[in-house]
Protein backbone atom coordinates (compact mmCIF):
# COMPACT_ATOMS: atom_id res chain seq x y z
CA UNK A 1 0.00 0.00 0.00
CA UNK A 2 1.02 3.58 -0.59
CA UNK A 3 1.33 6.11 2.24
CA UNK A 4 -1.88 8.12 2.83
CA UNK A 5 -2.22 11.57 1.22
CA UNK A 6 0.73 10.81 -1.10
CA UNK A 7 -0.76 10.45 -4.60
CA UNK A 8 -2.36 12.92 -6.99
CA UNK A 9 -5.55 10.94 -7.74
CA UNK A 10 -6.66 11.56 -4.17
CA UNK A 11 -7.06 15.21 -5.18
CA UNK A 12 -8.52 14.63 -8.66
CA UNK A 13 -11.78 16.61 -9.04
CA UNK A 14 -12.53 16.33 -12.76
CA UNK A 15 -15.40 14.29 -14.14
CA UNK A 16 -14.39 10.97 -15.66
CA UNK A 17 -13.67 7.29 -15.15
CA UNK A 18 -11.17 5.61 -12.85
CA UNK A 19 -9.79 2.42 -14.37
CA UNK A 20 -7.41 -0.39 -13.52
CA UNK A 21 -3.94 0.47 -14.85
CA UNK A 22 -3.15 -3.21 -15.42
CA UNK A 23 -6.07 -4.12 -17.72
CA UNK A 24 -7.99 -0.82 -18.36
CA UNK A 25 -11.13 -2.23 -16.72
CA UNK A 26 -13.47 0.66 -15.85
CA UNK A 27 -13.89 0.56 -12.05
CA UNK A 28 -15.40 3.78 -10.67
CA UNK A 29 -17.15 6.90 -11.96
CA UNK A 30 -16.03 10.26 -10.61
CA UNK A 31 -19.53 11.04 -9.37
CA UNK A 32 -19.17 8.23 -6.78
CA UNK A 33 -15.90 9.63 -5.38
CA UNK A 34 -16.01 11.39 -2.04
CA UNK A 35 -13.62 12.84 0.54
CA UNK A 36 -13.29 10.25 3.31
CA UNK A 37 -10.39 11.85 5.17
CA UNK A 38 -8.45 8.57 5.01
CA UNK A 39 -5.77 9.70 2.55
CA UNK A 40 -6.79 7.35 -0.27
CA UNK A 41 -9.33 7.88 -3.07
CA UNK A 42 -12.71 6.70 -1.80
CA UNK A 43 -15.82 5.74 -3.74
CA UNK A 44 -19.28 4.69 -2.59
CA UNK A 45 -20.02 2.45 -5.59
CA UNK A 46 -18.21 0.52 -8.32
CA UNK A 47 -19.25 0.28 -11.98
CA UNK A 48 -21.30 -2.90 -12.34
CA UNK A 49 -19.49 -6.07 -11.34
CA UNK A 50 -15.98 -4.74 -12.01
CA UNK A 51 -14.78 -5.19 -8.41
CA UNK A 52 -14.78 -8.36 -6.30
CA UNK A 53 -14.21 -8.63 -2.57
CA UNK A 54 -12.94 -11.28 -0.18
CA UNK A 55 -12.43 -11.32 3.55
CA UNK A 56 -9.01 -10.12 4.71
CA UNK A 57 -8.04 -10.68 8.36
CA UNK A 58 -4.42 -9.55 8.04
CA UNK A 59 -2.82 -7.18 10.56
CA UNK A 60 -5.38 -8.14 13.22
CA UNK A 61 -8.22 -6.39 11.35
CA UNK A 62 -11.40 -7.77 9.83
CA UNK A 63 -11.93 -6.12 6.47
CA UNK A 64 -12.60 -6.97 2.84
CA UNK A 65 -9.94 -6.79 0.15
CA UNK A 66 -11.11 -5.58 -3.26
CA UNK A 67 -9.73 -6.77 -6.58
CA UNK A 68 -10.30 -6.00 -10.23
CA UNK A 69 -12.70 -8.62 -11.60
CA UNK A 70 -10.90 -8.68 -14.94
CA UNK A 71 -7.24 -9.17 -13.89
CA UNK A 72 -7.51 -9.82 -10.12
CA UNK A 73 -5.16 -6.91 -9.24
CA UNK A 74 -5.36 -5.73 -5.63
CA UNK A 75 -7.23 -2.41 -5.49
CA UNK A 76 -7.57 -1.75 -1.77
CA UNK A 77 -10.34 -2.49 0.72
CA UNK A 78 -14.06 -1.89 1.10
CA UNK A 79 -15.69 -0.90 4.39
CA UNK A 80 -19.33 -0.63 5.43
CA UNK A 81 -19.15 2.97 6.67
CA UNK A 82 -19.84 4.79 3.39
CA UNK A 83 -21.81 8.04 3.25
CA UNK A 84 -24.65 7.01 0.92
CA UNK A 85 -27.39 4.41 0.73
CA UNK A 86 -24.90 1.84 -0.59
CA UNK A 87 -23.18 1.98 2.80
CA UNK A 88 -19.84 1.23 1.14
CA UNK A 89 -16.51 3.02 1.21
CA UNK A 90 -14.16 1.61 -1.42
CA UNK A 91 -10.75 2.77 -0.22
CA UNK A 92 -8.49 2.42 -3.26
CA UNK A 93 -4.73 2.68 -3.80
CA UNK A 94 -3.98 5.47 -6.28
CA UNK A 95 -1.09 3.46 -7.71
CA UNK A 96 -3.48 0.91 -9.27
CA UNK A 97 -5.80 3.55 -10.74
CA UNK A 98 -5.68 5.38 -14.03
CA UNK A 99 -7.96 8.36 -14.60
CA UNK A 100 -9.62 9.10 -17.90
CA UNK A 101 -11.29 12.56 -17.83
CA UNK A 102 -14.57 13.03 -19.65
CA UNK A 103 -12.95 15.62 -21.93
CA UNK A 104 -10.48 13.00 -23.11
CA UNK A 105 -13.28 10.51 -23.73
CA UNK A 106 -14.98 13.04 -25.99
CA UNK A 107 -11.87 14.23 -27.79
CA UNK A 108 -10.26 10.82 -28.28
CA UNK A 109 -13.34 9.10 -29.65
CA UNK A 110 -11.18 6.81 -31.79
CA UNK A 111 -9.10 5.58 -28.86
CA UNK A 112 -9.41 1.94 -27.66
CA UNK A 113 -9.87 3.10 -24.09
CA UNK A 114 -13.03 4.89 -25.19
CA UNK A 115 -14.89 1.78 -26.24
CA UNK A 116 -17.60 0.98 -23.75
CA UNK A 117 -17.91 4.55 -22.47
CA UNK A 118 -21.18 5.17 -24.32
CA UNK A 119 -23.38 4.70 -21.23
CA UNK A 120 -21.15 7.00 -19.20
CA UNK A 121 -21.29 9.71 -21.85
CA UNK A 122 -25.01 9.35 -22.44
CA UNK A 123 -25.66 10.39 -18.83
CA UNK A 124 -23.49 13.52 -18.95
CA UNK A 125 -24.53 17.11 -19.56
CA UNK A 126 -21.70 18.52 -21.61
CA UNK A 127 -21.20 20.91 -24.50
CA UNK A 128 -18.40 18.76 -25.88
CA UNK A 129 -19.19 16.93 -29.10
CA UNK A 130 -17.88 13.55 -30.21
CA UNK A 131 -16.07 13.55 -33.52
CA UNK A 132 -17.64 10.19 -34.36
CA UNK A 133 -20.19 8.80 -31.93
CA UNK A 134 -20.15 5.39 -33.62
CA UNK A 135 -16.66 4.87 -32.14
CA UNK A 136 -18.25 4.50 -28.73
Amino acid sequence: NEPPFSRKLLYEKREGIYKCIVCNNKLFESETKFESGTGWPSFYDAIGDTVTSKEDNSFGMKRFEINCTNCNSHLGHVFNDGPTSTGFRYCVNSLILGFYPVEKIYIDSECNLCSGYGEFLKNRNSDLILANQSDL
